[in-house]
């Protein structure tokens, strides 16, 4: 787990694990950024930054060779986010979340390969079935 730091203040977080989805190891991430800070490329930057971390991960032979989101179906700026960091968005999916709780939530999977450095994180701009433990997403 990250800090989403602007100066010396946490306005958010992000983090990623590694955890098994659809029979493969995979690495899933998810982002909070407070809603004071939304629209000022904080989760961008953020998320730009850890791909760059979980791409030197993944180059070890026994780790995972992709990163998922997750973030609610409903969840524009978050969505948004995914496909500007050049995640494919694999489909709408439902899991249950919080883990345990029974309660199903509707979310996107959205996926990047790890090993194919050909379409990298973007810059931040200015201005099936899916696992059971749910996302960590909020807006972006």
């Amino acid at each position: 787990m990250f800090a989403v730091l602007l100066g010396d203040e946490m306005v958010g977080s992000i983090a990623y694990h590694r955890r098994t989805w659809q029979g493969e190891q995979i690495f899933e991430t998810g982002w909070n950024v407070l809603p004071p800070y939304h629209s000022r490329g904080l989760a961008s930057a953020a998320g730009a930054t850890l791909i760059t971390i979980v791409r030197e991960i993944a180059r070890q032979p026994d780790d995972p060779h992709s990163l998922h989101a997750f973030p609610a179906v409903d969840n524009a700026p978050s969505n948004a986010l995914c496909h500007r960091l050049g995640f494919a968005l694999l489909g709408p999916c439902n899991f249950e979340y919080p883990p345990d709780s029974g309660s199903l939530m509707r979310s996107n999977d959205w996926r990047i390969d790890l090993a194919d450095s050909g379409r990298p994180a973007v810059t931040p701009q200015r201005d099936r079935r899916c696992s059971r433990h749910g996302p960590y997403t909020s807006d972006s």
